[in-house]
Formats: C-alpha cells, sequence, structure tokens
C-alpha cells in the first residue's frame, strides 16, 4: 500500500471501463458504463478518479445545481480500502466545489454502512435526516447527510 503514488484528476471517457469495474465490485446496483459516461461528459458534474500509472484505485461522482451538489457515488477497489483513499477523494471534491461557489454538499449513505459514515463525519457531513426503504438488495433505510462548505 504504501508504495502507491496516488494523484486525485478529473475523470476521462476512457476510465469508464475501469470505473464500472470497481462499480460493479462495491454496489448491489452499481451504475452502467453509460450513467457514467453521462456522469463523466456533463460540465455540471465533478467526476474524480484517484489513479496511478497502474490504474483507478478510486473514484466519486458529484452531480452538481446552482449552489448544491450530491454526493452520488464513491468507491475504492477491493483491498485498497481503508488506507485514506476515500478521504483524498473527499477532500478533493470539497475543494472543487467551493472553486465552484457551492454552498451544501448532500448525500444519502446506508444506515449499516458504519465504514462509510466515519469517512462522511471525519470530513465535516452531519446527519440531517433518513429516508425509509431508500436502498434496495437489501432494503434499507437511508441516512442523508449535508456538508455545509
Amino acid at each position: 500500500m504504501d508504495d502507491l503514488n496516488l494523484s486525485i484528476r478529473e475523470a476521462k471517457p476512457s476510465d469508464v471501463l475501469e470505473i464500472h469495474e470497481i462499480e460493479e465490485l462495491s454496489f448491489s446496483e452499481p451504475w452502467s458504463c453509460d450513467a457514467i459516461s453521462g456522469a463523466i461528459s456533463s460540465i455540471d458534474n465533478i467526476v474524480l478518479v484517484s489513479a496511478d500509472e497502474n490504474g483507478i484505485y478510486g473514484y466519486l461522482v458529484l452531480y452538481t445545481s446552482l449552489d448544491e451538489g450530491e454526493l452520488m457515488t464513491i468507491a475504492v477497489r477491493p483491498g485498497y480500502r481503508g488506507h485514506g483513499i476515500g478521504n483524498m477523494l473527499i477532500e478533493s471534491m470539497k475543494k472543487e466545489g467551493k472553486n465552484r461557489d457551492l454552498k451544501y454538499i448532500f448525500l444519502e449513505v446506508r444506515k449499516s454502512n458504519e465504514s462509510a459514515k466515519s469517512l462522511y463525519k471525519k470530513n465535516g457531513f452531519i446527519a440531517v435526516g433518513e429516508r425509509k426503504n431508500f436502498y434496495r438488495f437489501p432494503t434499507e433505510d437511508a441516512i442523508v447527510g449535508r456538508l455545509e462548505l
């Protein structure tokens, strides 16, 4: 792990397949390649990857509208989780959000996902609500988080 020399950069169309691979390894309802490609191609979105010369280790997608953003998805390649990659991505997202004059960033997280909730709390997100039965496979409530930039 320590020999990784990762940098954060904007996602490119050529990253779609690798992002999709991580998405499939991470979620019960992964985004399609078309959805990932659409997110990357929209100038309103912030799509970041954590990568080195060997490939992509994590990514995130933030949709923006006016002065708000919504963190739609974030994932780190299995085997590389718990080593600060998600934190690097969120820190970069916050910087880019400030550059775009965002006031708030929202997200939903599975109620049972303690590692993600811990990451979000560490980065300043606070719980502001719940969405009943938000997730499927398995069905689960979501916690709504908000970050004030």
